[in-house]
């Protein structure tokens, strides 16, 4: 791994394992749902920014090396692992309806703030 991405990667898990602290501590407060997964999103995001990393820099060394040295078929067996492990996005049309709740209006499910 090189030196700059391995610094770089070091300190985005840095940032995600406080990060992740702070969401446990909202969850253990019953904050707000939607603030809550707000928070989640921003860790997936940091986590991807941390796999796009990896994924650079491996495909800029270890890929190359590889291939230099005669291991094409590994290399690429890897690569189409690595493919088949990767997250696939939905559709908008593949999200589930809202339930509807008794009386009409849409019920999102979350909890409201209290009114302390």
């Amino acid at each position: 791994m090189r030196p700059d991405i391995k610094r770089d990667v070091l300190k985005r898990l840095s940032f995600v394992e406080g990060h992740l602290a702070g969401v446990r501590k909202m969850v253990e407060d019953e904050k707000y749902c939607v603030d809550i997964l707000k928070q989640t999103y921003a860790v997936r995001r940091a986590i991807e920014k941390i796999e796009a990393l990896l994924l650079d820099g491996h495909l800029h060394t270890c890929v190359v090396e590889g291939i230099r040295e005669g291991r094409a078929d590994e290399v690429t067996s890897e690569l189409l692992e690595l493919y088949g492990l990767a997250p696939r996005r939905l559709p908008d049309e593949a999200l589930p309806e809202p339930v509807v709740a008794p009386g009409g209006g849409a019920d999102d499910g979350r909890q409201r703030p209290r009114a302390d």
